[in-house]
């Protein structure tokens, strides 16, 4: 049943999306899409209340699994409480073109995210992983028309691409000792295969959340409208990286180099983000300068 609440919003996206894309009211794009928000809200609630768990069996030796602790029910309540005032200023705030497509897609995402959140084995975060960076290329290249906006749009994509093959190592290695791709079990690892594991994870991580060397391409996707920025790279998509570390950090306390490299590649990307808004004065000043905590 817990499979409701990361599937909720992308059916219900995909739906109201054929009345959105005729539809001329921005009042009705609005109180639908937090309609959607609000009641993800209430599914996460009651299904953490009711103990809800989901497990899709692929085969013997992979499935599907979702499941809350307290940390990822705390951050899927954030997600849809989050997302509601953004909807409701992008049907507000944003060019009436294609509004109905950009609505659909900012509600579809927080599907996305709650399947990364509940993710409970490598296979479900590896599917999500890849459905977010699809869903942020939309998102981010909404205004396609406009070449630039596209080429960002595609620089932003493919930097992360390349961050996201360390979460297929991670599974590789995973599987290779273990034969599955649960997250129970990963603290039995070898110490090099741990260290390896946590090198692919570590990766994808600092590439989803722009922490350096993948920084450049958050500013990149500033191109795209401001509620896209709102929900993906000031709240959302950039706290995935966080929360999958943050889950995964009792299984590789005992590599030593993992927290000391967290700590330097963070405090490093919030001393190069204020570098660069110190030395490069733009008309995106402000907006640069609100993206600098978040590089953190």
């Amino acid at each position: 049943m817990l499979w409701l609440a990361p599937l909720f919003p992308i059916i219900a996206a995909l739906l109201l999306y054929r009345f959105w894309a005729t539809s001329p009211s921005r009042l009705a794009i609005a109180w639908s899409a937090a309609a959607v928000v609000f009641l993800e809200l209430a599914i996460v609630w009651f299904a953490e209340a009711s103990g809800w768990s989901g497990v899709l069996n692929w085969n013997r030796h992979l499935q599907l699994g979702i499941g809350f602790t307290p940390l990822t029910f705390l951050a899927a309540l954030v997600v849809p409480v989050v997302a509601a005032p953004i909807v409701f200023f992008a049907a507000a705030h944003e060019e009436p073109e294609r509004l109905g497509r950009l609505i659909a897609l900012l509600v579809g995402f927080v599907g996305v995210m709650q399947l990364i959140i509940l993710a409970r084995d490598l296979l479900s975060l590896l599917i999500a992983w890849e459905i977010a960076g699809a869903f942020s290329w939309l998102l981010i290249g909404h205004r396609f028309q406009d070449p630039e906006r596209g080429r960002n749009a595609s620089q932003a994509f493919l930097v992360t691409r390349a961050g996201d093959l360390g979460l297929y190592l991670a599974a590789f290695v995973a599987f290779q000792q273990a034969g599955n791709l649960a997250y129970a079990g990963l603290d039995q690892m070898s110490p090099v295969a741990a260290s390896l594991f946590a090198a692919g994870v570590t990766v994808a991580a600092f590439s989803k959340s722009a922490q350096l060397p993948f920084s450049p391409w958050l500013f990149a996707a500033m191109s795209g409208p401001a509620s896209v920025s709102a929900l993906l790279h000031a709240a959302t998509m950039v706290a995935a990286g966080v929360v999958l570390l943050m889950q995964l950090q009792p299984m590789l306390a005992d590599v030593s180099w993992f927290g000391p490299v967290l700590m330097t590649v963070g405090l490093a990307t919030a001393l190069a983000g204020g570098w660069w808004r110190r030395h490069h004065p733009t008309q995106n000043a402000c907006w640069r300068a609100l993206l600098q905590p978040i590089m953190v």
